[in-house]
């Protein structure tokens, strides 16, 4: 009720405030009077929106979301064996793509940016977050600036408070999923384009934003150049570069990124793995990625029917499919906030043409903005069943257009009227995604991450059996590799022993058996529970019933449980 009451205010105010700025006299002279902040005042809302923003990441940082993710898990686990000895957890040096999955890899560069974080402060959910925790509050930083270059200075202070209270920025903050810091890493690169137009250096610097984005997720490889491609054409039209500039651009991106491009070739044509001094371009035999393609599928027009439905639900209607991405009340801009984003739309495209030359710059961001859109919904409908994270490059535009449009608003009528509102929608809102975040979606994101599952094993650990028994976890969405990879994270254990390369050693100094002798996966309820009196075995709370309690001792943690032949 709230969100639709919501809605129809926003909606009203973008259809009745402009039209109030045609016919309302004396704009020029009541907007000086009565739009502008002073410089103490502007300081010091832009220093309560980093207050805000830091409070609502940082509180219970390393608690909430309980648990740990597979997928977070999974790059943490790459990380330390990066950490530890150089190569990924089966001994392939320096990947600049990592097998992960088996039937879908995983991107490199938070992992990568995860060591310094594992070796400072060894493995944890903490040092396995940070970087994406770092990474948003550059994010919301560089909402600021470039906001501020392409919009104006008032624009940009609203920008930071929606980049601040935005949910999708705040719920992707505290998960450690390697995709979700390439949105970040392109916003780097076109707030630095931006900049470059103007001084060419900064166009160089640019480009290797762009090679790295293509390192943090799959979708980069067609993204990535679409957007340089539309960004190149527009400035070599406007003249804003020269040719030459355009190609020194060519080659710094190609030095940073032919390594993506030639994986992309290595497995079309099933080529075996290249080595390039300590890194390697992997060929992954096993891959399903090409099947997530439109282009692919059997029945195109069917494909891009449902790929548009998707888009519809995903990206306009913000339905999340997973409680990681969003909470439904909320969505991942706000439910109510889609008029805002609208106007914005309008607005940015009618300010592409400058009135001065001095504007070239501002008009090249927001033509970069607009080129980033576009490519966005392009994602939306290439790639099949997309979710919040496979689109995830297309909630920084959002969030700026929403900030253009109340922009827009407060320079048709009543500013200060406008403001009140829109922070009365925007206020009322964010305390109320806050409240469920930290409370009612904690729990729920608690069952999602496995919480109890690293105090379980600990306790299984400590009873130095000869074999740990691990639950299939989750039976309907990962392999059991899911169940290995949570061990290997909770336990911080060592790749070498995973490769069958070192020992394992016990408490007791008792050499363990091999990894995948002393750990090994199990569906208790469709095979049975295996007997061995020298093990533990770690289940589902569910699964408590097929244990004897006769002959099991069984300790709960959570959602999960361990059991203990009694002797």
């Amino acid at each position: 009720m709230v969100n639709t009451v919501f809605f129809y205010v926003a909606a009203a105010l973008c259809v009745c405030l402009p039209i109030a700025g045609f016919v309302t006299q004396d704009k020029k002279k009541r907007m000086k009077s009565d739009g502008k902040l002073s410089r103490r005042a502007y300081v010091l809302w832009a220093v309560l929106a980093v207050v805000i923003a830091l409070a609502v990441r940082g509180y219970a940082f390393g608690s909430v979301p309980g648990g740990m993710n597979q997928d977070g898990a999974m790059g943490a686990v790459e990380a330390n064996a990066l950490a530890q000895h150089g190569t990924d957890r089966f001994g392939m040096s320096w990947p600049l793509h990592f097998t992960a999955w088996g039937y879908g890899q995983m991107s490199v560069l938070l992992s990568y940016a995860t060591i310094p974080f594992i070796k400072a402060l060894g493995l944890s959910v903490v040092s396995a977050r940070l970087p994406m925790l770092v990474a948003s509050l550059v994010g919301i930083a560089l909402v600021y600036l470039y906001a501020r270059a392409i919009f104006g200075r008032r624009a940009a202070l609203i920008a930071l408070f929606l980049a601040a209270i935005n949910p999708w920025q705040i719920m992707q903050s505290r998960w450690a999923l390697d995709c979700n810091l390439f949105p970040h890493v392109l916003l780097a690169g076109v707030y630095v384009l931006t900049l470059g137009v103007e001084r060419r250096g900064f166009l160089y610097i640019a480009m290797v934003f762009f090679g790295l984005a293509m390192y943090c997720y799959g979708i980069a490889i067609f993204a990535v150049p679409l957007l340089l491609l539309a960004i190149c054409v527009f400035l070599l039209a406007t003249r804003r570069i020269k040719l030459r500039e355009a190609l020194i651009c060519l080659g710094v991106y190609a030095l940073i990124a032919w390594p993506i491009y030639a994986m992309s070739l290595i497995n079309a044509l099933s080529l075996p793995s290249l080595r390039v001094g300590p890194f390697t371009i992997p060929y992954f035999p096993d891959s399903m990625r090409v099947n997530d393609i439109l282009f692919f599928a059997q029945d195109k027009v069917a494909q891009l029917y449902a790929n548009a439905h998707s888009l519809l639900d995903v990206v306009i209607l913000q339905k999340p499919l997973w409680a990681h991405n969003a909470i439904p009340a909320y969505g991942t801009i706000y439910l109510f906030a889609m008029p805002f984003a609208a106007l914005g739309l309008v607005t940015l495209c009618f300010g592409l043409t400058p009135r001065k030359e001095a504007d070239a710059a501002a008009r090249a961001g927001r033509f970069a903005l607009l080129a980033w859109l576009i490519v966005g919904l392009l994602v939306a409908l290439v790639f099949n069943g997309i979710n919040i994270n496979r689109v995830n490059l297309i909630f920084y535009p959002l969030i700026l257009l929403c900030a253009l449009g109340v922009n827009a608003l407060m320079d048709c009528a009543w500013p200060r009227a406008t403001a009140a509102i829109v922070a009365v929608l925007y206020g009322v809102s964010f305390a109320g995604f806050t409240a469920q975040y930290f409370t009612d979606h904690a729990a729920i994101m608690a069952r999602e991450n496995a919480t109890g599952y690293g105090d379980a094993l600990a306790f299984a650990e400590r009873q130095n059996p000869k074999t740990i028994y691990l639950t299939a976890y989750p039976k309907d969405w990962y392999s059991p590799d899911s169940s290995i990879i949570l061990m290997m994270f909770y336990n911080k254990t060592d790749a070498l022993y995973f490769q069958g390369r070192a020992d394992a050693r016990g408490t007791d100094g008792e050499v363990w058996l091999p990894f995948h002798e002393r750990y090994q996966v199990v569906d208790f309820g469709a095979s049975g529970v295996p007997e061995n009196p020298n093990a533990a075995y770690l289940l589902r709370d569910y699964e408590t019933d097929l244990f004897d309690a006769t002959r099991y001792d069984i300790r709960e943690f959570g959602m999960f449980s361990v059991a203990m032949p009694r002797r």
